[in-house]
């Protein structure tokens, strides 16, 4: 058989595939992994992973174009590579029978011209030069409906300073009368950064970056100084992309079905975090807490638990005791704010790893300066005796013992990031970090953390949740800038809660008009944002990871989900999005892998879709903290 015929043949094989597909039902994203292939590590499929968990989108990962090709959509983590090529012809062949007869083919760094054709691209250039990507929102395509905001429309790849940012590939569409290509974003030197083509009855869209490059190295805050602004602004690099591939997959999926974003029917979580690392902190925290316990909120007091004098501080916990458990009866939770709040947290040389064990009475950091009077000692200084073991395990130790209370996240002092501090944490059985702006990681959604801040490291089981706002501009005795920055706190939230995403606010307690400031935020909060103490957000967050499902149509236009046996219970609060569900005559049903029904309550959303979660004894009652808010008549 000739090559031309092995390569129809493969293309109805694809075509039988897909039409085998569609009969059962199957309506999950297939993630493509062929990094192997390319003989890179797994950074760019973690980074895939990421983005579609963040998205809601159901998935399957799988290493084999002909698996993949049952399935109605595929995003590859892959670059198509032309230096060593990193599908056969048979697999060229496949994969555009695939998207001929009506599948969706995502490929990040489309750079084998085997697929041009397919892609509609004419040529590709890779340079490490471009710094901005813009969004085509004026074409109005649905891929793009997330985007309403100028720093959605254009995002940021790096700083203009610098002279080499991410690689990135950019496209020449191609003008063959066989192509209908439509430029989705672009680059700052004029190439296409996103590209649709259609393709026979399917869509071919080429991506201009890696995924590891725009999601992983964010993540790990290892960009290019890409962040537009450090904290207290709106920052949705990554998180555009992220949403990009929930629009597609919606567009391209009828009555689509995605984890929604926040607990319940709320649009969006805002946490209230309070960092207790002063003596002024202890005296004023409870007045803090009084305010969000008479309203019925959760929040999440960090407390540094300095129990010694040093150069840096006095021995401000002892004797505040009583304080920090008082804020439990007051429905509050407590985190680890470290034992010193040390401003060299983040050199390795001074806070190594260390070792477990560490109590109290055997752990004694201290920091010193050659002149205390100096007014920049903190600067000048260093810390002696200092471990990450020391600062986690110790801090929780103290704090669990003296309130009772079960300590699970943890935020560094100054927001400095050690690079062993999630190994350390993870070791020690924390759930939960919040040492990062979610503007300088360029992401306002929760994560999963690698060990050794690594591309390569091990796959932890701490979230990171990053914070977005907070006091930071707030001095003086009176501070009339207050409402000015209140305002851009509520312009915040409510731009994160278009995105379904939370918002992180950090305030110290320690003057009367952060007080005020926050009853303020509180009366003006958006409709629809529900305040979560961490705790219960990540829990929440996890428990939605943990929700697999399939989805089927079935006779009559009846949406069928089945919830995989491993995620039952489902955790309190996990609802899902089914897209144009108001057009379900059939309407919906909610089942087991063994076909018991569920039960669920099914509400009207934003536009024309349907939110569906479970009630009765198919959810677990483990968040207590979270505000269920139902949307009004």
């Amino acid at each position: 058989m000739g090559t031309g015929k092995i390569r129809i043949f493969l293309l109805l094989l694809a075509v039988l595939a897909i039409a085998s597909s569609a009969g059962a039902g199957e309506r999950r994203v297939a993630l493509l992994d062929l990094d192997a292939r390319n003989l890179q590590t797994d950074s760019n499929s973690f980074a895939l992973k990421q983005a579609l968990e963040v998205a809601g989108v159901p998935y399957v990962v799988t290493t084999s174009p002909q698996d993949a090709v049952s399935y109605p959509v595929i995003v590859s983590s892959t670059r198509f590579s032309s230096d060593v090529p990193t599908l056969s012809d048979g697999e060229v062949s496949l994969l555009a029978g695939y998207v001929q007869a009506g599948g969706i083919l995502v490929v990040p760094e489309v750079q084998d011209n085997r697929l041009f054709a397919l892609f509609g691209i004419a040529a590709q250039v890779s340079a490490d030069t471009r710094y901005v990507m813009t969004w085509n929102t004026a074409s109005g395509d649905s891929e793009l409906h997330w985007f309403e905001d100028p720093k959605e429309e254009e995002i940021s790849l790096g700083s203009a300073s610098l002279v080499h940012v991410i690689p990135t590939t950019g496209y020449t569409p191609s003008d063959a009368p066989t192509a209908d290509v439509s430029i989705l974003a672009g680059f700052d030197d004029g190439s296409a950064a996103v590209t649709r083509n259609r393709y026979g009855t399917g869509l071919a869209y080429a991506l201009g970056f890696a995924f590891k490059e725009i999601i992983l190295r964010n993540e790990l805050n290892y960009d290019f100084d890409a962040q537009r602004t450090y904290s207290n602004g709106f920052e949705p690099t990554s998180d555009t992309i992220m949403l990009f591939l929930r629009a597609v997959y919606e567009s391209g999926v009828p009555f689509a079905v995605t984890k929604h974003t926040s607990p319940f029917t709320n649009r969006a979580a805002l946490m209230i975090t309070h960092d207790v690392d002063a003596r002024t902190s202890m005296d004023m925290m409870g007045q803090f807490a009084y305010l969000e316990n008479i309203r019925g909120l959760h929040a999440t007091y960090n407390v540094t638990t300095h129990y010694f004098k040093d150069n840096l501080s006095s021995d401000y916990y002892d004797g505040n005791q009583a304080k920090a458990a008082a804020l439990l009866p007051m429905g509050q939770r407590i985190g680890s704010h470290t034992v010193g709040h040390f401003p060299d947290w983040g050199d390795g040389s001074v806070f190594p790893a260390g070792s477990p064990g560490n109590t109290e009475d055997s752990y004694h950091p201290a920091f010193a300066c050659p002149d205390p009077n100096d007014s920049q000692c903190v600067n000048l200084g260093a810390t002696t005796g200092g471990t990450v073991y020391g600062e986690a395990e110790v801090s929780r130790a103290v704090l669990e013992r003296d309130t009772g209370a079960s300590v699970r996240t943890f935020r560094s002092g100054y927001l400095y990031w050690n690079e062993e501090q999630i190994n350390v944490l993870d070791e020690l059985g924390y759930s939960y970090d919040s040492s990062v702006s979610a503007n300088d990681v360029l992401t306002n959604f929760p994560y999963r953390c690698r060990y050794d801040t690594s591309y390569h490291g091990t796959i932890s089981n701490i979230f990171e949740i990053p914070m977005t706002i907070s006091d930071a501009a707030m001095s003086g005795d009176t501070c009339p800038t207050c409402p000015d920055i209140v305002a851009g706190w509520l312009q915040v939230i409510e731009q994160n809660a278009k995105n379904g995403a939370p918002t992180v606010l950090l305030i110290h307690p320690n003057r009367d008009y952060k007080l005020t400031a926050e009853r303020s935020l509180l009366d003006n909060l958006p409709a629809g944002v529900s305040v979560v103490d961490m705790d219960s957000f990540g829990d929440f967050w996890r428990a939605r990871e943990n929700l697999q499902f399939t989805t089927a149509i079935e006779a009559g236009n009846r949406l069928v989900i089945t919830v995989a046996q491993t995620s039952l219970p489902i955790g309190r609060g996990v609802s899902l999005i089914v897209k144009d569900g108001k057009n379900l005559s059939g309407g919906i049903a909610v089942r087991t892998e063994q076909g018991r029904p569920l039960q669920f309550r099914t509400q009207e959303w934003q536009g024309n879709d349907l939110i569906v979660h479970a009630i009765g004894p198919d959810f677990t009652r483990i968040y207590p903290a979270i505000t269920l808010l139902l949307p009004g008549p």
